[in-house]
């Protein structure tokens, strides 16, 4: 076998391969031998049907996937002798086999590019965490009042507070006229669109509503961003809710001995949430300069798993989305930016030597275990049964790298 390689770009390689034309007869002739044992033709006993029978009517159709299994061969061997790791199945852009010739054909196969950063290692980025404030405890202690309100199906007219179940009967974005892929909705009155929440007040079950409104620039749709949508939809149910009082019974209904334990709760939970979320600010931070000082390009191919990995993830979970393909344009921003972060991410642990230790994976379990109320045994080992502790170990990898990152070392 005769390989040459070139390089088109940073993600892609060019394999030129060359075989003798005997190795495609061989595989061609063990293709032949075992079709031979499945194939039964009239006047003929099961695996005894003559070799030149088959090839006349089957022979086409037997060479081509001898060529594949070839093909699938040689490239396997040529990235292995030429040290390439193909990130995804290769494209074959030229191909030869004349009978009785030498087989040759060009593939491109996507590959991790090698990776070289500078300008990492003294960042200075602050994290800057919010105060939690008494307001704030409020605000989540009303929130969870409302996790506990008694939900009843309401004939009057709509309000905010309230959720309103309807179905689209059209869809209208910048005057083009979309296909309904869910046509039921739920939303709660106060916390969409405002012209939609406008929309949906003061309505009442079969009532037939139409909204003019403007997506917002922040919309998670992005190619949807500041375009003028038209809603026609159809009002099914209201709901209204029925908020408990706040006191002693309302911290006993979510597990606490009495009100002062679930503030206390409440307060223990948004600061570790302020701290995330400054800490998060901080490693964005830091990313982001890393990637402004280096260039880090990702395979078009990882671009297209991470998608489809999403799009089949949430069609799991009972979210109707539309093919792939049209997903590709809305998420393979987001998914090429991730990719970079979880490269820059890994690169300097490896260089670094940065690692999660053994008592840090058991400190983070005893932690899941405390979030679900578990015993921190059962958490272990359903972990080991399933094999995620080395998710475990790489996401403690990742925040210790980050942090590094910040200056915390």
């Amino acid at each position: 076998m005769n390989v040459t390689v070139a390089s088109r770009s940073a993600t892609e390689k060019e394999l030129s391969i060359q075989l003798p034309g005997a190795d495609l007869d061989k595989a061609f002739e063990a293709r032949l031998n075992e079709a031979r044992k499945g194939i039964q033709l009239p006047g003929f006993r099961p695996g005894k049907t003559p070799k030149d029978l088959i090839k006349k009517r089957y022979g086409a159709a037997i060479r081509n996937e001898a060529i594949d299994k070839v093909v699938e061969e040689a490239v396997r061997a040529a990235c292995i002798q030429e040290k390439i790791v193909p990130v995804a199945p290769g494209n074959v852009e030229t191909f030869d086999a004349p009978e009785g010739g030498e087989v040759s054909f060009k593939i491109v196969v996507e590959v991790d590019p090698e990776l070289e950063l500078t300008g990492y290692a003294d960042l200075k980025i602050p994290v800057e965490i919010k105060a939690v404030e008494a307001s704030d405890i409020d605000a989540t202690l009303e929130e969870m009042r409302g996790r506990a309100a008694e939900v009843k199906d309401s004939e009057e007219p709509s309000k905010v507070g309230d959720m309103v179940g309807a179905s689209y009967r059209r869809i209208v974005i910048d005057g083009v006229e979309r296909a309904i892929t869910a046509p039921a909705f739920q939303v709660e009155i106060g916390r969409g669109i405002p012209e939609v929440d406008a929309g949906l007040t003061g309505v009442k079950p079969g009532q037939e509503v139409s909204i003019e409104f403007t997506f917002p620039e922040d919309y998670a749709d992005e190619s949807s961003r500041g375009k003028q949508g038209l809603y026609e939809v159809t009002v099914e149910k209201v709901l209204t809710r029925m908020l408990p009082e706040i006191s002693e019974d309302l911290a006993k209904k979510f597990g606490f001995e009495d009100l002062a334990a679930f503030r206390a709760r409440i307060e223990k939970d948004l600061k570790a949430n302020a701290d995330r979320a400054g800490r998060e600010a901080a490693w964005d931070k830091a990313v982001d300069s890393i990637l402004e000082k280096n260039v880090v390009e990702v395979p078009k191919a990882r671009v297209r798993g991470y998608v489809e990995w999403q799009h089949n993830r949430m069609q799991s979970q009972g979210t109707q989305l539309p093919p792939v393909e049209q997903m590709m344009a809305i998420w393979a921003p987001e998914a090429e930016k991730l990719l970079k972060r979880q490269r820059v991410i890994g690169w300097i642990a490896d260089k670094e030597d940065i690692r999660a230790t053994t008592d840090e994976v058991g400190a983070r379990i005893q932690e899941i275990a405390e979030m679900y109320s578990l015993p921190v045994e059962e958490i272990r080992e359903e972990l080991k049964r399933s094999g995620r502790v080395s998710e475990v170990r790489e996401e403690l990898r990742g925040t210790k790298t980050l942090n590094w990152l910040i200056g915390e070392r």
